[in-house]
């Protein structure tokens, strides 16, 4: 009698954590009202805690463990032990930046993931398959969301058209890649016909959002990975199958590609022009960054402030640069992963990331998953170049994913080493102390998140400033490591008129919290405080971040007028009557009207 189809729990349970983490990484962003209230860490722990709390108890129930008798390490186990051990020296040196340890969890999380799998791979073994296609099925879900957003079915947390549940399509496309990556390679080999038919559906499914995300680096990626996928079957098909004729007419095919490709860079740079010519400036300012402190880098999560400071700098020594001031803005990543793991871990650090990625991407061989795991990392690594993918929660779980599931192929093992059994119990214990203990913080920081919310959106309706104030006076002992929550804090101190309270707030968080918003409140703070000097100092700092800002010139122009300054205020309002206005709206166009009547005036007298 033939056995029904069965799939048993070890090889289940798997890829249904990596299920569960992927969406728990989403469900932030989901919805416009979760979006800037609830963080992606805080989701991810909760999820990860629940589940492995339940696994954890069963195998406390029968004293199985979750550490084998023998682990066996091998080159990439080395490299990535080392990595986190530079990474947590990096983050307790890092002060005052990691008193928001929001991205910290986040890479722990990817640790925590590589380890897990590597662990089972050495004593259950892994159900490879099943997860890649996991990713796969999440990533399809995501291009499906974003095509419903386009057709205006769904709606998007971001100004954007589409962005999946990130609310931006850059995030989305860099996702998107991975997935693409193992369906083009997938499909190659799938012999299943109802699998080959979800694979040609998600594979065009794929393609469409990358296509409506803009993304210009994906499109490449995609490309590449295209290319890098069918190398095999078009040397086989060119070396055995067909005729010079035939041949001559692929290699031209294959050459004009190259050419056309080459071609694109030029039109995608003219795509959007202004995109391109700003990550320039970005790259150029983090290169006098970098100079700073090359070795160990600025420190964990510095990038923001560091470079917000880098930037005033640049147009404090060069305040005539009107065309990179017309690019300048707020920025919170390089727009390029290698200069930003450079900037905040130095050399040092880049050193272990390339020792990863060498590792991985040129000791390959012919199994089919293993070219799966070389193509989807070496798509995110072309992301990398002009993009932020290892800011995004889903990509640093999935990218340590892909590594633990190529680590498992790596036969050179280095040493043995045993587990003694009641190390293996103690682990098991102190495992399940510390997710409980972590759950019980998590489901704090969780409720003092929704609250706040609430509190947020209430204030906004019935503006009780007094009671909201009270409430938020409340949060602050939970959610003191949460930087989002520090800078909305410090700004709604100044809306309800505490300048006291916000300057000390501000000066206290300054680094964690520093962009020109912050710096014009301070300026608002300390002008309302009739200390003028002080306003005077921030304004103009807030105009060296963006140069292009008209409110805090304005505001210059304004306390110029009040310290009895008419030179200063005069070279000020005729700055504010030729700046070009990149933003418009109905203040900047009351500020150009307000200067021009001080011109006309003061040029009749």
């Amino acid at each position: 009698m033939k056995k029904p189809f069965t799939i048993s729990y070890q090889k289940l349970h798997v890829p249904v954590l990596v299920f569960l983490v992927l969406i728990s990484t989403v469900l932030a962003t989901i919805h416009p009202d979760f979006y800037n209230y609830i963080r992606t860490g805080t989701c991810v722990l909760t999820i990860i805690g629940l589940y492995l709390t339940i696994i954890l108890i069963k195998k406390l129930s029968h004293w199985r463990f979750i550490v084998p008798k023998s682990l066996f390490i091998n080159k990439i186990d080395l490299v990535i032990l080392a990595s986190l051990l530079y990474f947590i020296i990096r983050y307790f040196t890092s002060k005052p930046y990691n008193n928001c340890p929001e991205n910290a969890i986040i890479y722990l999380i990817g640790y925590l993931c590589y380890f897990y799998l590597r662990i089972r791979s050495d004593s259950y073994g892994l159900p490879i398959k099943l997860i890649l296609y996991t990713i796969l099925i999440f990533g399809t879900l995501q291009a499906l969301y974003a095509l419903c957003q386009w057709f205006s079915i769904l709606p998007n947390t971001n100004e954007f058209r589409i962005g999946g549940t990130y609310g931006n399509p850059g995030d989305l496309a860099n996702v998107l890649i991975p997935c693409y990556a193992i369906s083009i390679n997938s499909i190659l080999h799938e012999k299943n016909k109802l699998v080959k038919w979800f694979l040609s559906a998600s594979i065009l499914l794929l393609l469409s959002v990358l296509i409506l995300s803009m993304a210009r680096t994906a499109w490449i990626a995609a490309f590449i990975i295209t290319l890098f996928s069918l190398k095999s079957k078009l040397y086989k098909l060119i070396k055995y199958q067909i005729s010079k004729t035939v041949k001559f007419f692929i290699y031209l095919v294959l050459v004009s590609i190259m050419l056309l490709l080459i071609l694109s860079f030029f039109k995608l740079y003219s795509l959007k022009q202004d995109s391109a010519d700003g990550r320039l400036f970005i790259w150029k300012i983090c290169t006098q960054i970098i100079k700073e402190k090359p070795i160990l880098g600025h420190g964990y999560n510095s990038f923001t402030s560091t470079y917000t400071i880098g930037q005033s700098n640049y147009f404090q020594e060069n305040p005539n640069d009107n065309k990179n001031g017309l690019l300048a803005d707020d920025i919170l990543f390089a727009y390029n992963d290698y200069i930003q793991i450079v900037i905040e871990y130095g050399v040092i650090g880049f050193i272990f990331f390339l020792a990863i990625v060498l590792l991985l991407v040129l000791k390959n061989n012919s199994e089919t998953f293993s070219l799966i795991h070389s193509t989807a990392i070496v798509g995110i690594l072309l992301c990398m170049a002009t993009s932020y993918p290892l800011r995004n929660g889903t990509i640093v779980i999935v990218m340590m994913i892909f590594v633990s599931l190529k680590s498992s192929y790596d036969r050179n093992i280095i040493f043995k080493v045993t587990v003694p059994v009641l190390l293996q119990k103690s682990i098991l214990l102190i495992s399940l102390s510390s997710i409980l203990v972590s759950g019980f913080m998590t489901y704090k920081v969780l409720n003092a998140e929704l609250t706040w919310k609430q509190t947020c959106n209430q204030y906004f309706l019935d503006s009780d400033s007094e009671n909201s104030y009270m409430r938020y006076q409340s949060f602050l002992p939970v959610l003191k490591f949460d930087k989002y929550f520090l800078y909305h804090y410090g700004i709604m101190l100044a809306k309800w008129d505490r300048s006291q309270e916000c300057i000390n707030h501000f000066e206290n968080n300054y680094l964690n919290c520093l962009d020109s918003k912050m710096l014009i409140v301070l300026g608002e703070c300390y002008f309302s405080l009739n200390k003028t000097e002080q306003a005077e100092k921030y304004y103009k700092l807030a105009i060296n971040t963006k140069p292009m800002l008209f409110y805090p010139r304005y505001k210059l122009f304004k306390i110029y007028q009040l310290t009895h300054r008419p030179l200063k205020a005069l070279e000020c309002a005729k700055q504010l009557s030729t700046m070009k206005i990149k933003v418009f709206s109905q203040t900047v166009l009351d500020i150009k009207s307000e200067v021009n009547k001080y011109l006309m005036n003061v040029s009749l007298q």
